[in-house]
């Protein structure tokens, strides 16, 4: 319940000041990125997930006609990492693989993920009914992290995912928003002038993008020169 007390402090502190949006936060993921961490052994997630299986199979034969195992109870039933599912891979051989143990496990991740980020921006919305909620840096469908679109695609009201492996065409049909809820990010560094990333936001505009998220960081250029990309925000309105 932390999460929902830091909601409050934000919302008290911002909402008289009319804030364009709220950020649940920026590269959010359940491990890391998108990056193959997928193991959650932590006593809550084990007892959700072992009530979550009884829901997909019914019987714990069921599960272990599936998953070719030999599980007497759900109780006893353990979380399929990468690693487990590859080397029971390598032993069973290409014409016996039975990635079944590791698909549950991360569909139970993604599940879990997409239900606590609508808990959370319903949230915010009963806090500030008028003000838009989102995530900035977005990922790209995969695997691991969470990054089922087909589960976060009509969760948030912005969104500003990167512009990689069409993500933001499969979010756009799959949210079916109309305007867009995809948003671009418009970087500004020592190798990206302003004309190159207003190109860039006139050709995601084009695509049905809906709005812009001005970045820059200190990480790609010294900030002695963050002046000279100091912009009249109106250029970025026209």
């Amino acid at each position: 319940e932390q999460a929902l007390s830091d909601l409050n402090g934000i919302v008290a502190q911002h909402s008289p000041n009319r804030p364009l949006g709220y950020s649940l936060g920026d590269e959010i993921s359940y491990g890391c990125l998108v990056y193959p961490m997928d193991l959650d052994v932590d006593a809550r997630a084990m007892r959700k997930y072992r009530q979550w299986l009884p829901k997909r199979y019914g019987t714990i034969e069921k599960l272990n006609e599936t998953w070719g195992t030999a599980y007497k109870t759900f109780d006893e039933v353990e979380l399929w990492d990468v690693e487990k599912t590859r080397l029971r891979a390598l032993k069973a051989g290409p014409d016996k693989y039975n990635f079944a143990p590791w698909n549950d496990h991360l569909e139970f991740n993604d599940e879990l993920f997409a239900a606590e980020l609508k808990r959370l921006v319903d949230y915010l919305h009963d806090l500030d009914p008028w003000t838009p909620v989102g995530i900035g840096g977005a990922q790209v469908p995969a695997a691991f992290g969470g990054y089922d679109w087909s589960r976060l695609a009509t969760t948030f009201d912005w969104m500003e995912p990167y512009d990689s492996m069409d993500a933001k065409d499969i979010i756009a049909f799959l949210s079916n928003e109309t305007p867009s809820t995809n948003i671009s990010i418009v970087s500004l560094s020592q190798d990206r002038s302003l004309e190159k990333a207003l190109a860039y936001l006139g050709y995601r505009m084009a695509q049905g993008d809906n709005g812009a998220l001005i970045w820059s960081s200190s990480m790609l250029f010294d900030s002695k020169l963050e002046p000279q990309f100091s912009v009249d925000a109106g250029i970025f309105r026209k």
